[in-house]
């Protein structure tokens, strides 16, 4: 790649990222709040795909004894030490987003990793969010650290601190290319086929977004 254009690339993506931390990355990727996982057995992790925030397909819920879920993605240019166009994760707490900057997938990772415990909440059955890593063909390059800040627009008077993650999204939409791949894997071994991910009705476009949930409703 020529200089200048490596230059041009790394300044352009510099200015998104910044842009996107500053904005603290709209969540476009996100369909809904907590209606949309009703239905589902308490304490049962599912997915849900989406295209520029709309959900497309059915909501998927996961299969018995899965505890990691991992999204592919074909990878964009480096703008050390981004990727861009960026994937970005979004992380929330009962659908509330929680403070603090998006992380940003390192220009070496085409996979993003999420691993979670069963957890006893006041509500009932959660799932928690264990650890998270940027991956490269699986094999895990670096850990995404978990966030602690305050929830923000938080229910109540003043901040609410996030006792844990139990919602995250990927968002994939500043990619041309969209989704490549989601699996489901117990103790890093994947179990069944690769998840489908499905196309918007009606066009060529798979989806672009996916929204891992941890929390259900009875």
């Amino acid at each position: 790649m020529p200089t200048k254009f490596r230059l041009a690339v790394a300044g352009i993506g510099a200015a998104i990222c910044l842009s996107l931390l500053t904005m603290g990355v709209g969540a476009q990727a996100k369909p809904g709040g907590n209606s949309i996982v009703k239905g589902l057995a308490p304490g049962q992790a599912s997915i849900i795909f989406t295209y520029d925030g709309k959900q497309i397909g059915k909501q998927i819920p996961a299969p018995k004894g899965a505890n990691d879920f991992e999204v592919f993605w074909n990878q964009g240019h480096c703008a050390n030490p981004f990727q861009i166009p960026p994937v970005v994760v979004e992380w929330t707490y009962q659908g509330l987003n929680i403070a603090g900057d998006p992380p940003l997938a390192p220009c070496a990772a085409n996979d993003v990793a999420i691993v979670w415990k069963q957890v006893t909440s006041s509500s009932g059955l959660d799932n928690a969010i264990a650890a998270a890593y940027w991956t490269f063909n699986g094999k895990a390059i670096a850990s995404i650290p978990l966030p602690k800040g305050n929830l923000i627009n938080s229910r109540g008077s003043g901040p609410q601190g996030n006792p844990y993650v139990d919602d995250v999204c990927f968002e994939l939409s500043y990619l041309g290319t969209g989704i490549g791949k989601a699996i489901w894997t117990i103790n890093g071994k994947v179990t069944g086929n690769p998840i489908p991910v499905p196309f918007v009705p009606g066009s060529k476009n798979r989806a672009n977004d996916v929204c891992w949930y941890g929390y259900t409703q009875g």
